[in-house]
């Protein structure tokens, strides 16, 4: 196996065959009534949508991402089986909030000034991002084994989401101990996140927090304090019927061809 192999080198989902596609990865605009995509609000579930976009939300993210080694594949390949059995349970979308809660030390309040819904290729000035222009459709919460788009996982955001990242590297322990204490917690994204610094990050809408590892006793705090919290633009709104099926597959209910 070459040394430059990375995490996004693993195969995940690709749009099938007859979806026509420009040079650059994107999916065409209809033109005139007779286009494929004549009903160009076929896809945007979002009910307060007055955009749509051109459907580039399949696209990988294009962000940087850190050479991972056989052992974090080996860790990661393990974890497959154990997510598989011990916390389906856990990977619901939609869940009441806890309600109130004490905001844990070192959370970082961040100025959020645009919520469009765009097709393009964001970068964002954190990571994982905490809250900006994103697409037109959104991430199903839930336990993923494989990382998300950040233009969509952003959309669960604006819903009141809060969006758990790791880095590989916490092993199979770590994941294993964040996903039990997240089983059955709704409105919750967990995925990971190589291109992060610190070793898990919680994220919700303009609201951010580095842990110091998956036993970090601050995760649970943040997560009843900002789980469909005044911050977000969205609360309450679904995180569920978007794309993304838990644990291996963040793009599946694509919309089929019209």
């Amino acid at each position: 196996m070459s040394a430059s192999w990375g995490w996004r080198n693993v195969p995940l989902w690709r749009p099938p065959r007859w979806l026509p596609r420009r040079s650059n990865g994107r999916w065409p605009v209809a033109s005139g009534s007779g286009g494929w995509r004549a009903s160009p609000r076929w896809w945007n579930r979002c009910p307060s949508s007055r955009t749509w976009v051109t459907g580039a939300w399949w696209r990988r993210s294009s962000k940087a991402s850190m050479p991972w080694s056989d052992a974090g594949r080996r860790a990661v390949t393990g974890f497959v089986a154990v997510i598989i059995l011990s916390s389906m349970a856990g990977c619901g979308g939609d869940g009441e909030s806890g309600g109130a809660a004490a905001v844990p030390d070192g959370v970082e309040n961040l100025t959020i000034t645009s919520r469009e819904h765009t097709d393009a290729d964001l970068d964002y000035p954190t990571i994982p991002p905490a809250g900006g222009d994103h697409l037109g459709i959104w991430h199903n919460c839930g336990h993923y084994t494989v990382e998300l788009h950040d233009e969509a996982a952003v959309h669960s955001l604006e819903h009141g989401a809060v969006w758990i990242t790791y880095r590989p590297e916490i092993g199979v322990a770590g994941i294993v101990s964040l996903t039990e204490r997240l089983t059955g917690v709704g409105k919750v994204l967990l995925s990971p996140y190589p291109a992060q610094t610190a070793s898990v990050v919680a994220t919700a809408w303009a609201r951010r927090l580095e842990l110091e590892g998956p036993d970090d006793p601050r995760l649970m705090a943040f997560v009843e304090a900002f789980r469909d919290g005044d911050a977000a633009p969205e609360p309450g709104v679904s995180c569920s019927r978007g794309i993304g099926e838990p644990p291996a597959d963040p793009f599946a209910g694509l919309p089929p061809r019209p």
